[in-house]
């Protein structure tokens, strides 16, 4: 082999290497976020560097020979040019870029920037749209939650949203991360099992494995940060009453106040019909725990500044949905309501920032769920405050 041959075999596997990163290993990266894309980042890197160095090596080998044992001629010097801008740009910034993303994440940027996979950093606009303005209410001025709430920066809405759904493999998630992405959302779900990990990826998620009942506040707000709504879907599943009040009203509670921290001012809470201090549940029943930890969690959500809507449906069945729903406004008592309707519901309500402060407790029915939030987004425009159904 000669020293041009050599030359340019180096420079197209060095050509390939670059093109392998950008067009795979990167689109990998940007489909994770929190501590799972801190852990994706540092095995790229232990792969990486076993690669570009004995790669870069070669480069250097390859071009000393070139200058040591081939003619020199214009082409040639062209070619070991470009490869020493190669290999000082790769130096000088790629190099520290790469270091810095790996300690900040993908959404932090020193010029405010956008994310790799949402193009939306915090405090900017993503992309192509603009954020609404939240309606106020009326009488909003004298109630201290809506006051605070409505001098923050309303939460993204639109296209784009990066969505976090706790309870990820639970049966209502499971239904509505298929109704977000279809609206070109981008769904993380939260997953204590790992072997849960690939349900939810097929659903259309992002697969993020942690036990919320173990995680601080504080590390709750780090595996936040960069989404702009949490959707609140998981619960103990029955067992003991102190895991119930573990999961249901402790870690629930953390979640809230997480999502203050983190700047994830959507909150949607998939709580009970009939939560609340009068749920009238004998303490010697066995359900008394569960709706005692959500009618804490959801009292605790109704007196944060989060930007919260609280769902509260009826008694869950797996029929198909029906697209309809009714509230107290169209004569709702407790009954029954699909779970794919309470996650159309809760995809609405995601959308709409005047459900914002609603309490909403419904069965399933004839009306239309659009239509039925109009309703309640009307009400609460009308600045009336209620716990049927209406806001």
């Amino acid at each position: 082999m000669t020293p041009l041959v050599a030359l340019a075999v180096v420079a197209a596997v060095h050509a390939g290497f670059q093109v392998t990163v950008s067009a795979v290993v990167y689109p990998v990266l940007a489909d994770r976020t929190g501590p799972d894309f801190a852990a994706a980042h540092t095995d790229h890197s232990r792969r990486t560097v076993r690669l570009v160095g004995p790669l870069y090596l070669a480069v250097l080998a390859v071009g000393a020979w070139v200058v040591v044992a081939a003619p020199l001629g214009p082409a040639v010097l062209v070619a070991l040019g470009a490869q020493a801008v190669v290999l000082l740009t790769t130096a000088a910034v790629a190099a520290p870029a790469h270091g810095a993303l790996g300690r900040d994440g993908p959404t932090r940027r020193s010029s405010g920037g956008c994310s790799p996979r949402t193009g939306y950093a915090p405090g900017r606009p993503s992309w192509g749209w603009s954020r609404p303005s939240w309606p106020s209410r009326s009488g909003d001025e004298g109630h201290p939650r809506r006051s605070a709430r409505n001098t923050t920066p309303p939460p993204l809405v639109g296209p784009d949203m990066r969505i976090l759904v706790i309870g990820g493999h639970g049966k209502v998630a499971r239904r509505l991360t298929p109704l977000l992405t279809a609206r070109s959302h981008d769904v993380t779900a939260v997953v204590r099992n790992p072997d849960h990990a690939a349900d939810v990826e097929a659903d259309g998620a992002s697969a993020l494995v942690a036990d919320v009942q173990s995680l601080t506040t504080d590390e709750l707000a780090d595996l936040f940060a960069g989404h702009d709504a949490v959707v609140w879907s998981a619960g103990a599943g029955g067992g003991t009453p102190e895991r119930t009040y573990a999961v249901d009203r402790d870690a629930a509670i953390r979640s809230m106040d997480a999502a203050d921290r983190a700047g994830a001012r959507r909150y949607v809470m998939v709580s009970y019909y009939g939560a609340g201090p009068d749920h009238g549940v004998p303490q010697n029943d066995p359900f008394f725990a569960y709706a005692e930890a959500k009618t804490a969690a959801d009292a605790h959500l109704q007196g944060s500044t989060l930007d919260w809507t609280l769902l509260r449906p009826s008694r869950l069945t797996d029929d198909p949905g029906t697209g309809g729903v009714e509230t107290a406004r169209t004569g709702a008592g407790k009954g029954s309501v699909s779970r794919d309707d309470v996650a159309l519901v809760a995809a609405e309500v995601l959308e709409r920032p005047g459900t914002a402060g609603a309490v909403i407790e419904f069965n399933g029915g004839a009306t239309p769920v659009a239509d039925e939030l109009d309703a309640v987004e009307a009400a609460g425009s009308a600045g009336s405050t209620a716990a049927d159904g209406t806001a």
